[in-house]
């Protein structure tokens, strides 16, 4: 039965997605999650019990929906098969820590998930093995690049461990924002996983990676332990997944911090125009 309503929240991606006013199409449906593509630009309609995300629209509830279905955003509307959501003016926006790097100790000790990576040339055991040295040599884009596209899952997990690596050099300032919003521009995994990497790359994930974030730089256990419960809900490991990789960067970062006479943000910038 058609529906009227207004979003709950929406993330600053959806905002510029459907601010644009493009016609849409509804390309998948889950239980709960619909995606919407705009042109190569996504909107994720979700029920209210899944937290904010930079690419989420929350309702009260989602709707039966079907895949290829048309999306339009008329004058801040969107408007599918009969259903229509006044878009709110304001866009959720993560609240993030002024110094990431503090989330290291007590993040390191409460995400505890290895990823499972279908990766060749011996680089699919621990991550700890490889890519925290990796990273923490400067090399991040290298380690991204290994990532993309390997594992299982609509995001695959190689790609939800780049998100978290791309979210901390984000807020960490360690590099031009523009080499990281090309490298996750050309990330070679499907568009859908490609639209989250765009978005870790401006700073902005799933409010339970930042809950975790925050909690964690002023040593807050009790709540990085219930945002590490919420991450455990999304997806089958989607969520494990990204705060495995958001652990992974901050140690890396953090120890070369502590190593180098110059910080991070000197450091990495190098690197990152050599490998890009």
């Amino acid at each position: 039965m058609p529906s009227e309503g207004r979003a709950l929240a929406f993330g600053e991606s959806a905002s510029r997605t459907l601010a644009a006013g493009r016609a849409g199409t509804v390309v998948a449906v889950f239980a709960r999650a619909a995606y919407l593509d705009f042109e190569g630009d996504f909107a994720i309609l979700v029920p209210k019990e899944v937290p904010n995300g930079p690419l989420h629209v929350r309702l009260e509830r989602l709707p039966p929906l079907t895949v290829g279905t048309w999306a339009r955003c008329p004058s801040g509307v969107l408007a599918i098969d009969g259903h229509r959501w006044l878009i709110p003016v304001e866009p959720w926006k993560p609240v993030c820590p002024a110094d990431v790097l503090s989330a290291a100790p007590l993040l390191s000790d409460v995400v505890r998930h290895r990823p499972v990576l279908d990766m060749v040339a011996g680089s699919a055991g621990d991550i700890d093995d490889w890519l925290v040295p990796l990273i923490s040599q400067g090399h991040f884009a290298d380690a991204c690049t290994r990532l993309f596209g390997s594992g299982a899952g609509l995001t695959p997990s190689g790609d939800d461990v780049a998100a978290g690596i791309l979210l901390v050099v984000a807020l960490a300032g360690s590099t031009d924002p523009e080499l990281l919003r090309q490298l996750a521009a050309r990330a070679p995994t499907h568009a859908i996983s490609r639209a989250f990497l765009r978005a870790a790359a401006e700073g902005q994930s799933i409010e339970p990676i930042h809950t975790l974030l925050l909690a964690a730089s002023v040593g807050d256990e009790r709540l990085a332990a219930e945002a590490m419960k919420q991450l455990a809900a999304v997806g089958h490991t989607s969520g494990l997944d990204l705060a495995a990789g958001v652990r992974a960067a901050l140690v890396a970062l953090a120890a070369r911090a502590r190593s180098a006479d110059r910080t991070p943000r000197d450091t990495i910038s190098i690197q990152a125009q050599r490998v890009l």
